[in-house]
């Protein structure tokens, strides 16, 4: 077994365990190219978009359409603390400005799963932040955006 440690301010924010590094390292690397990752310190996301015509559309990839539903579940370990929050953000192109599209307030939960549906009315992205605490630490988690574009009409 092969353990591939990655350091950000002498901190170990991802590890990749696996059998052979020749097997793993072009998926690895696939999937940083296409964005379907994310980056943390504490808390793992699972977050992917579903749409009238496309059923799976994870981080990094384009959701094409009129309407969708995003899916997320975060998870979190005594070691990086409960989950305090969850943003999930709405970029806008043509205004060129983020907003928050929602807030999830959590209290004493170390998991959390939910699911949104919305309209795609320009070009632009949703993406999420998660924060999870300790009694002396805060966490954070950023994935990378699905990209929204609407049906050409």
């Amino acid at each position: 077994m092969v353990s591939l440690p990655f350091f950000f301010n002498d901190t170990a924010t991802t590890e990749i365990y696996t059998l052979s590094l020749h097997d793993a390292l072009p998926i690895f690397t696939a999937a940083l190219k296409s964005g379907n990752c994310y980056i943390t310190d504490g808390p793992a996301i699972d977050f992917f978009a579903t749409g009238e015509k496309q059923t799976h559309i994870p981080m990094g990839s384009k959701l094409t359409g009129e309407k969708g539903k995003i899916r997320l579940s975060v998870k979190s370990t005594p070691e990086f603390g409960t989950i305090k929050k969850i943003v999930i953000y709405h970029g806008k192109f043509r205004e060129r400005k983020e907003s928050k599209f929602k807030e999830i307030a959590l209290q004493n939960c170390f998991s959390h799963s939910q699911e949104f549906s919305f309209t795609i009315r320009q070009k632009g992205y949703l993406r999420i932040h998660v924060v999870s605490t300790t009694a002396d630490k805060e966490f954070d988690a950023y994935s990378n955006p699905i990209w929204l574009e609407p049906a050409q009409g």
